[in-house]
């Protein structure tokens, strides 16, 4: 949802809430003051508790649409530390590169085709990387996660 419509709908949620405290308050309280007993569906006593409970209710749903999704903040120099020295080649080979077939990084890292293969599993794995058949050979990218780190 754009940011257009995402305040719309949250005044609208903020308008709706506002509107039923006022119209279930100023109904209790011309019926208590024309000495009446209240109708009410809410008994008077149980009245501001269940308004406050409206309050939460529409307070978490606006915080949830007003949530700003965090992109993860994974910096490329964090990611290569933790990875083998063949792991690195491989990840610095697919960061300059949105995707790469798997042949062409044994090509380009001077690795054996199975080694790049182990490797490739095991970054798989891990999350780091996503391989997506491509006739005998995968074509390889990064994880969207690490697609934006750096």
């Amino acid at each position: 949802m754009n940011l257009d419509k995402k305040h719309l709908f949250g005044m609208a949620v903020l308008s709706f809430f506002v509107l039923i405290v006022a119209l279930a308050s100023m109904y209790t309280q011309v019926r208590i003051g024309a000495g009446q007993q209240c109708g009410c569906a809410v008994p008077p006593y149980l009245f501001i508790p269940f308004m406050g409970a409206l309050g939460l209710f529409t307070g978490m749903l606006i915080f949830t649409i007003f949530r700003e999704e965090k992109e993860s903040s994974l910096k490329l120099e964090h990611v290569l530390r933790v990875m083998d020295k063949d792991e690195r080649k491989i990840m610095k080979l697919l960061y300059g590169n949105t995707s790469l077939m798997q042949s062409e990084i044994v090509e380009k890292t001077g690795l054996s085709k199975v080694k790049v293969s182990r490797l490739l599993g095991k970054m798989e794995n891990k999350g780091v990387i996503e391989k997506e058949k491509n006739g005998n050979s995968n074509m390889v990218k990064l994880s969207r996660k690490y697609e934006k780190a750096g």
